[in-house]
């Protein structure tokens, strides 16, 4: 059982690091083609930080760790749920 939770665990990790490193690279060379000071948003379903340009030629960053942990929870039910129908299927299959 807690074998099954951390695989489950370790998968969701990565697989969330990845597609939100993905969706940053081309979320920033998406905004810098089409503006000289791009904002920079993080995050896969729930945006968790945000780098955007302000007033004084700096930049404004605002970091939200429950998005952050919702993101988290969300891969892991998904991973978890992806699981569950390989099982199922392996099952059904033999």
């Amino acid at each position: 059982m807690i074998k099954q939770f951390l695989k489950i665990s370790f998968y969701s990790i990565i697989t969330y690091c990845t597609l939100d490193y993905i969706s940053s690279i081309y979320w920033i060379f998406f905004q810098s083609a089409t503006k000289e000071t791009p904002e920079i948003w993080l995050g896969i379903p729930f945006n968790f930080y945000k780098l955007y340009p302000n007033e004084s030629m700096g930049y404004s960053k605002y970091l939200d760790w429950t998005n952050f942990f919702y993101n988290l929870l969300v891969f892991w039910i998904l991973t978890f749920l992806f699981f569950q129908i390989k099982k199922r299927i392996t099952r059904l299959n033999t």
